[in-house]
């Protein structure tokens, strides 16, 4: 069998020179210093944006298709989880065979793959009874690179062995299929062997205790068996064990029966000693144990998979697939078994994040030059006469790669909106945020007072699709095969979606169901209802999902395809039907099921375009946004200021790739409900980092389906709202369904919240945040300029993560203000202690409100690990395993054990050491010179944020509102903000993005 080797790519321009190189400059690398738990585990709402012209240049397409091969030189790499690479001698891969066939041993032998041994001969199956060739089963794949050892050994890519494999009917006992070694292999003494083995029997004792699945003999007949038991560790309890010769048993790790796990095992035939290792299919770890052996001192004779023992149960199957083992580089000290590589593996199981690389790739670009054709020179000379007619004739006369730049004035002669009008790749550029200053007053045509937009393509009227898919999938894929590929082009984003479940079963669980739904739940699920309003911002089905689950979509996720049918010519149109549409980055989330999922995409979406460093008044553009980016990839903000917007500062739509970074963003023109800084309202993999916000009601918000995103050193203060008085409204909100798998890191503000409005939220982390009860709450006043203040009383509660939001991680924060939250989490000393919403809490864990009931899974699954907060004391940081959802803990009732909860389980970690950042490999290179780093978490010290104790330093953008005289309580007026006054420091951290795979070939044309 041949190895589908990775594909190299070669960055070139019209002429054949080679651009080897991606920006540096941020963003996280591979690390290989980092401590790990695993350290050797190897709607729509009905908008119309309008259509929007788009121009066809033949230069500007040459330098748009280099900047998309930018984004193809991740594809080969990119997944959710940065695994290494799993050395094997020997892999067994059933794709040469058709399901159902009866295994012989030359079907079995066909599977083999091996530089070390001769399949049939050295290495040969001698036999297989009760064995068929099973489908792929879609719960598991090869989660990092597989190399087989020895010359010419083949290579294959993460996720790639998603083949047949071996099915035992498990009627039969006493049945098993034997891998035996001859030759060099029977040589060796230290052997480890990797399977992936979805479980077919339930929990019983009538047939039987024992099912011995997978084995290492030697050749006087010694062996390491990992054996299922129904009594393990007590009466009616499940799980796995390693029995030896004489007969013994190392002690049992619990499993949920009919589930699906790796089962690694490595043994010392020269020593007696073995060792078993259990691991979900996304990586984390669910025990070990092992045991010494009585009888041993042979090498190695065969690997028995089957049922060697006296258990049967008619009527279900056991699959054993892409099963592997090393001989020539085995160790009994760690597994055979992918390491995880990320920062976060330290303390995270990898199933409960993805691998944060958000933002545009490579960073934002530095290098564009100054357009200078007629109209931009018209521009140039016009200066601040220039009209919004004449800017954007500007913008679509800008060749690729260029920025139109607008010189130091205040535009009143520009009063309709600044519009893309469908153009990539281009930069709108002004003087600096107080030198060059914008306020239309129309929104006609943009989506804002500036629009990145290509319009046309919506939740309510996907231009192309919904399209079926198909394939397996797991997280971190990245590739499905779609029915039909209209207008789909290599280079351009799709958005997945998948449809909503109908009913609550305790797990991870994605909803936009409003008060008057509910349901027949499944336990430990509840029935409803889930939220008060329900919500279909930007998904498949829009307002209609309040009322019901049917034909909704929550669930989302943006991509950039980076092949069709193995062509990976960016700029090449994708053709036929039943498509392999490979995709970056790879699936977030870990519940993604093709039985339920579809894609649809825009026909031509804008790439590219950037706004800088201009200051955007919209106080007279009733109902604007100031930025729209909409259908858009790679674009971003940079270094403006953005005052008095309506509903959102920057509201991103169908917008994946964005960087939002060093801007200030100032006050909203409606400081009570729908009053938004940053809003996500379909956006994925997007970085909003280093802003200051002041006086915006709700700065940092997913208002619609939001994943794999990036909130990062933001500081927000006064978040002025004036629905109550005195009431402190959180500055970050998970707001709508389909928020997941979102990083909030090194921020400092005035609380978080996962409410019960709109949708439910899954798999959300906080890192090393500052949350404090904001200095001053608005009274009195009908105007920002009138309003009075004083100290917050309501709403102060720091940390709200409300029911039905699950599995979240809250790890190194700093939470509360001494003197005022008092009591730890939900009026207790502990979050399962008690169920009181009350304001002195520092966390509020699981309640409910306004008709929704209270929700113990959200207790049950979150994790809580480091945090140092004002009640328990500042000085006692909480690293408590009992606060780390563990599925079950060891020696406990299989009872306990809900299956849907149970991947997604954490080991409590070994050690209390954090890394720095979970998306940064080092320091960053834009982090100031002298600025310490991390600034934020309970092994901190002498921090000068005194109210802290010590635990937290100022991050840059809260220095930078400082340095320009902003005021403690954030009341004050606004600010003459500028990028490179604030941050001219900047030096020099290392972190840096991935470097580019080498292997994938592009041509442009």
């Amino acid at each position: 069998m041949k190895a589908r080797l990775p594909q190299v790519v070669t960055l070139l321009d019209s002429s054949g020179l080679s651009f080897g190189h991606i920006r540096s400059g941020k963003n996280i690398a591979t690390s290989s210093t980092t401590a790990t738990l695993f350290p050797k585990l190897k709607g729509d709402r009905g908008r119309d944006a309008g259509e929007f012209g788009l121009r066809s240049e033949a230069s500007a397409m040459r330098l748009l298709l280099l900047f998309a091969l930018l984004f193809v030189g991740f594809s080969a790499v990119a997944s959710a989880q940065q695994w290494s690479t799993l050395s094997a001698d020997a892999l067994v891969s059933m794709n040469t065979s058709t399901p159902g066939t009866t295994v012989t041993s030359a079907i079995a032998n066909a599977g083999i793959v091996s530089s070390q041994c001769t399949p049939g001969s050295t290495c040969n199956f001698s036999s297989a009874s009760d064995f068929t060739v099973g489908a792929n089963q879609s719960t598991c794949s090869n989660l990092g690179a597989v190399q087989m050892s020895g010359s010419g050994g083949a290579l294959y890519p993460a996720q790639s062995l998603n083949h047949n494999n071996l099915a035992h009917n498990d009627a039969g006992n006493n049945t098993n299929a034997y891998l035996k070694f001859s030759g060099a292999p029977a040589q060796s003494t230290v052997i480890s062997a990797l399977a992936c083995i979805t479980l077919g029997p339930p929990a019983q004792n009538s047939n039987g205790n024992d099912w011995d699945i997978l084995g290492i003999w030697d050749m006087n007949g010694d062996y390491w068996e990992a054996q299922l038991n129904s009594s393990c560790p007590g009466s009616n309890e499940y799980g796995i064990r390693m029995e030896v010769k004489p007969t013994a048993h190392s002690s049992c790790i619990p499993l949920a029966p009919q589930s699906t796990y790796y089962v690694s095992i490595a043994a010392d035939t020269s020593t007696g000693y073995g060792v078993i290792w259990i691991l979900t299919p996304g990586g984390t770890l669910v025990g070990t144990a092992s045991i010494t052996a009585g009888d041993y001192g042979a090498p190695l004779s065969y690997i028995q998979m089957g049922n060697n023992e006296n258990g049967n149960n008619s009527g279900t199957t056991t699959y054993f697939q892409n099963l592997m083992v090393n001989w020539t580089s085995a160790s009994t000290s760690e597994p055979l078994f992918w390491t995880n590589n990320s920062p976060a593996a330290g303390v995270l199981a990898p199933e409960r994040f993805t691998n944060w690389t958000p933002g545009v790739i490579g960073g934002i670009p530095a290098n564009r030059t100054q357009c200078a054709t007629s109209a931009c020179n018209t521009v140039v000379s016009s200066g601040a006469s220039s009209s919004s007619t004449q800017i954007n004739a500007a913008i679509a006369s800008a060749p690729s790669n260029t920025y139109v730049y607008l010189p130091a004035g205040t535009y009143s002669g520009a009063t309709g909106c600044i519009t893309f009008g469908g153009v990539s790749n281009v930069t709108l550029r002004g003087a600096g945020a107080n030198q060059t200053f914008l306020a239309p007053t129309s929104t006609s045509g943009c989506g804002g007072s500036i629009g990145m937009v290509s319009g046309g393509n919506s939740a309510g009227g996907p231009q192309n699709g919904p399209v079926t898919v198909s394939g397996n999938v797991v997280q971190g894929s990245t590739s499905i095969t779609l029915a039909s590929v209209p207008n789909l082009t290599i280079g351009n984003p799709i958005i997945l979606d998948q449809l909503d479940p109908t009913c609550d079963n305790g797990g991870i669980f994605v909803s936009g169901t409003g008060s008057g739904y509910t349901c027949a739940a499944t336990s430990p699920g509840i029935g409803g209802p889930y939220n008060t309003d329900g919500g279909g911002n930007g998904i498949r089905g829009g307002s209609g999902c309040s009322g019901g689950p049917g034909g909704c979509y929550h669930q989302q996720q943006i991509v950039m395809v980076t092949s069709c049918n193995g062509v990976t010519t960016v700029g090449a149109a994708c053709t036929g039907t039943n498509v392999a549409v490979g995709f970056y980055p790879g699936l977030h989330m870990p519940n993604w099921s093709t039985a339920h999922m579809f894609a649809w995409w825009a026909t031509k979406p804008i790439l590219a375009d950037g706004v800088e460093d201009l200051n955007i008044n919209s106080a007279n553009n009733s109902g604007a946004n100031s930025i729209e980016i909409e259908n858009c990839q790679g674009c971003w903000v940079k270094g403006i200021t953005s005052q008095q917007s309506s509903e959102a500062q920057i509201q991103l739509l169908y917008a994946n790739l964005t960087s939002i970074k060093n801007s200030y963003f100032f006050l909203t023109q409606n400081a009570a409900t729908v009053s938004y800084g940053v809003e996500c309202f379909s956006c994925s993999d997007s970085l909003v980092e280093n802003n200051i916000f002041q006086a915006v009601t709700t700065p940092e918000i997913n208002n619609g389906p939001s994943t794999g995103n990036v909130w990062g050193y933001n500081f927000t203060i006064n978040d002025f709202y004036t629905g109550s008085t005195n009431y402190n409204i959180p500055a970050r909100g998970d707001h709508a369904a389909g928020s997941d798998t979102n990083l909030t890191e090194g921020n400092i503000s005035n609380g978080i919240t996962g409410d019960v409005i709109h949708g439910t939220a899954n798999m959300m982390t906080y890192f090393r945040n500052y949350y404090a009860v904001q200095p001053a709450c608005w009274q009195s006043g009908s105007s920002y300029s009138s309003a009075t203040w004083g100290s917050c009383t309501s709403g102060i509660t720091v940390a709200q993560v409300y029911a039905f939001h699950r599995f979240y991680s809250l790890i190194g924060n700093v939470l509360g203000t001494t003197g005022v939250i008092k009591t730890y989490c939900n009026g207790s000393t502990s979050c399962s202690g008690g169920s009181t919403a009350n304001n002195t809490n520092a966390l509020g864990v699981g309640y409910g409100n306004g008709g929704v009931p209270s929700d113990a899974n959200t207790v049950a699954t979150i994790m809580l690990w480091g945090n140092a907060d004002s009640a328990t004391g500042f000085s006692s940081p909480r690293f408590n395993c009992s606060e780390v959802p563990q599925f079950p803990a060891a020696d406990t009732a299989t009872s306990s054990m809900y299956g849907v909860q149970f991947p997604y389980g954490n080991p409590c970690p070994s050690s209390k050491t954090l890394p720095a950042s979970f998306y940064y490999s080092d320091k960053p290179s834009w982090w100031p010179i002298g600025k310490p780093w991390p600034i934020i978490g309970p092994d901190v010290t002498g921090g000068n944020v005194s109210a802290a104790s010590g635990l937290v330093y100022t991050n840059p953008a809260e220095d930078c509102y400082l340095n320009l005289g902003g005021n403690s309580t954030g009341s004050g007026p606004l600010l003459s903000f500028n990028e490179s006054t604030c941050y001219s420091g900047s030096s020099g951290g290392t972190g840096t993005q991935p470097a580019a795979p080498t292997g994938l070939t592009a041509a442009v044309h």
